[in-house]
């Protein structure tokens, strides 16, 4: 477990160089990744380390979300950290779990810069069904691009579905984070 919590501070270092007005938004998971026995257990009701994947169409134009079916709103693909990789490959095999895309590779820009596009802690509501309270996630989104040959098939069990959006309509989600998402994909000229 040191290896994915070294590699997690040192995403959480070289994201802060890249977007440093953001310093205030991670006294919570800083405080974990440095004291806490375990921040990556699901089980940790103080806040645990997720992933999660913007993918890009082959041309670019359009994004992939899905309609959590316990959210219930359209957010980008992701999930729990499961105990083996890096952080982009678990954001990428939620990927596949969840919508079925298959080879999805990571964007020139998180090549070039080797970090997430987007570090987020958000409150999770309790969830009853699975013993959870309410918690946060710290959530490590990080930009990819679908093949060309991309092929939908939600997993229905953990979504609602599945679907490409263009880009532009980002702007005008309800959900604070995707919004976000869009402003950053317009200021490192993400899209063609």
């Amino acid at each position: 477990m040191v290896h994915i919590r070294q590699h997690s501070q040192e995403l959480l270092t070289r994201y802060l160089k890249w977007f440093p007005r953001e310093s205030c938004r991670y006294s919570l998971l800083q405080e974990q990744l440095e004291n806490d026995p375990d921040p990556f257990s699901r089980s940790n009701m103080i806040g645990h380390i997720t992933s999660s994947a913007a993918i890009l169409s082959a041309s670019g134009t359009e994004i992939l979300l899905i309609h959590h079916a316990f959210l219930g709103k359209w957010i980008t693909p992701g999930g729990h950290y499961e105990g083996s990789g890096s952080l982009f490959e678990s954001a990428l095999r939620e990927v596949e779990e969840e919508t079925g895309v298959i080879g999805t590779e990571a964007h020139s820009w998180t090549i070039a810069n080797t970090i997430p596009l987007d570090i987020d802690t958000h409150e999770v509501p309790p969830r009853a069904m699975k013993c959870e309270g309410t918690h946060f996630h710290h959530d490590f989104l990080f930009l990819a691009k679908a093949p060309a040959d991309a092929r939908l098939k939600p997993q229905l069990s953990e979504v609602h579905d599945a679907a490409w959006f263009p880009i532009k309509d980002l702007a005008k989600s309800p959900d604070k984070r995707v919004r976000l998402l869009c402003q950053k994909l317009l200021s490192i000229n993400a899209m063609p």
